[in-house]
Parts: structure tokens; C-alpha cells; sequence
């Protein structure tokens, strides 16, 4: 005689998509302020790759020796058109993917897609 109306849970707050978009944004404000020696040479240092990376076989070295190069270019930006395009696919993706993935997946999808890249 009754219907059964499903009840509506409200979706968990989305918190790694904002947690990403305020670190990428608090890292280029942070080189940005640097001078700009020392620009030149964190950006040299932790985020471009060199030597090749084409093979696993070249990986494990990286790897193993604690590089965190493959992480930490994800967060450096050479300008802001460079942020603002990643800013603003992160935010039409990101937020679809977290809320299909999770949180913890979507950010472990993000690191580990960005180390590959």
C-alpha cells in the first residue's frame, strides 16, 4: 500500500581536488616570489627531467634513490598560462573523477599519472 522512497545521502565533501588546487597555486606563488637565481635553479633542480627516462630499467635508479623529481615537477609551473590551463583541467576533470574514484584513488591516480608523464 506505501511507496518506497528511496532516501537521498548527500555526497561526502570533495576535498582533494581543493587540496590540489590550493598546493599546485600556493607552489607557483611561492617560486614566483624567489628571486630569480634562484628560480632558474629550482626549476632546473626539482622539475625538469633530464637523462632519459624511456625504459623501467631507467626508472629504478630514480627510484631507488629517493628522487622526488617525478613528483615534485607535477607542482612546479614555468609561467601562468602553464598554471592556469592545469588549474582549470584539473577542476572540469578533477572534481568528476574524485567524486566517481574517491578521494584517496583520485590521488593516487594524479600522482602516479603525473610521475609517468
Amino acid at each position: 500500500m506505501f511507496i518506497a522512497v528511496p532516501t537521498r545521502h548527500k555526497a561526502p565533501p570533495r576535498w582533494a581536488t581543493p587540496l590540489l588546487f590550493a598546493s599546485l597555486w600556493l607552489c607557483f606563488t611561492w617560486v614566483t616570489l624567489l628571486p630569480e637565481a634562484e628560480q632558474r635553479q629550482l626549476l632546473m633542480e626539482w622539475a625538469a627531467l633530464s637523462g632519459g627516462l624511456s625504459g623501467p630499467e631507467t626508472w629504478w635508479p630514480w627510484l631507488r634513490g629517493g628522487s622526488l623529481r617525478l613528483v615534485s615537477a607535477l607542482f612546479l609551473h614555468a609561467d601562468w598560462a602553464h598554471l592556469l590551463g592545469n588549474l582549470v583541467f584539473l577542476l572540469i576533470f578533477g572534481l568528476p573523477a574524485e567524486r566517481a574514484m574517491g578521494p584517496w584513488r583520485f590521488l593516487a591516480l594524479f600522482l602516479l599519472g603525473g610521475a609517468i608523464a
